[in-house]
């Protein structure tokens, strides 16, 4: 009796471990496709992520704008302690696809959701813009015009 409580507390002790020891990502970053968008391009968010080891993994991703001028896209992810943990980093990409955008600036907001830690968020502001116009002139008029 004694002997199964012990190896009780042991295994509870490293799974506590484990969910003390897990770490935030080790990196975040935000990527607007195309890069330099105009209102004549659908406009994709691309969110890179990832983790030291194996035991973290996506359960949701959520795309939505917010207001005007915010597109936000919410990862949750959660840290499964059932098993071994390998030491080898797991990365992940999300794209969400906003369409096309009228020309302003906006803010692109990446929140990633650690269950059970903090969460964190990477924010990106981008423009999208409108073509130039371009004014098409003869040459007998463009002459007239600088005489």
């Amino acid at each position: 009796m004694k002997l199964t409580r012990g190896i009780l507390a042991l295994s509870l002790l490293a799974v506590g471990a484990r969910v003390v020891g897990a770490s935030a990502p080790s990196f975040q970053s935000v990527e607007i496709v195309p890069a330099a968008p105009t209102i004549v391009d659908n406009v994709h968010v691309v969110v890179h992520s990832g983790f030291g080891d194996r035991c973290w993994g996506v359960t949701s991703t959520d795309c939505a704008p917010v207001g005007k001028d915010t597109v936000l896209v919410t990862v949750a992810t959660q840290h499964d302690t059932g098993g071994a943990c390998p030491d080898q980093a797991w990365t992940y990409d999300r794209t969400c696809e906003f369409g096309l955008l009228p020309a302003g600036s906006y803010v692109a907001v990446f929140t990633e959701l650690h269950d059970p830690l903090p969460s964190s968020t990477v924010t990106l502001v981008f423009t999208v813009t409108a073509p130039t116009p371009v004014v098409h002139m003869c040459w007998r008029a463009l002459k007239a015009r600088y005489r």
